[in-house]
């Protein structure tokens, strides 16, 4: 009987092939799975207290990911928000809780749609300059980005 299962686990084995370190372990991404792309903010004046960052994030993976925070060096807190018809008719911006990135379809975070809320700026945002945007994800990726404001 031994010998059967050895015989088994070695099959297997060959015809599983090698596994690579860099290889998708349970549907967690690798790293060039997870893409920002035109990540950008408008440049405010020395008094504003919110800004938002738009960007487009690209989940190039065979599994989807769940965005559930984003931070930054310039905000006391970083929320991630829509935009909805209320109602009373009117837009309002609504907290989300977490942001679906289905396997190869980028999601678009724009004006008037979803977007990353920079709350309690700590400098202004001043066109030309570039700060950091850090991105985490259900499974515990985190994505590194910059946004440039304009």
């Amino acid at each position: 009987m031994k010998r059967w299962v050895w015989g088994l686990a070695f099959a297997v084995l060959l015809v599983a092939g090698p596994a690579r370190a860099d290889d998708v372990t349970a549907g967690i991404a690798k790293p060039a799975e997870l893409e920002v792309k035109n990540a950008w903010s408008r440049a405010l004046p020395p008094v504003a207290s919110t800004g938002a960052v738009y960007l487009t994030l690209v989940n190039r993976g065979a599994f989807p990911r769940r965005l559930l925070s984003a931070s930054s060096p310039v905000a006391e807190r970083v929320e991630i928000h829509s935009h909805a018809m209320s109602s009373d008719g009117m837009v309002k911006m609504r907290k989300v809780e977490a942001v679906e990135v289905s396997a190869r379809a980028p999601v678009i975070f724009k004006p008037h749609g979803l977007h990353v809320m920079l709350i309690g700026l700590k400098q202004p945002l001043v066109a030309d300059k570039r700060f950091s945007l850090t991105l985490r994800f259900e499974r515990g990726e985190v994505l590194e980005t910059q946004f440039e404001v304009r």
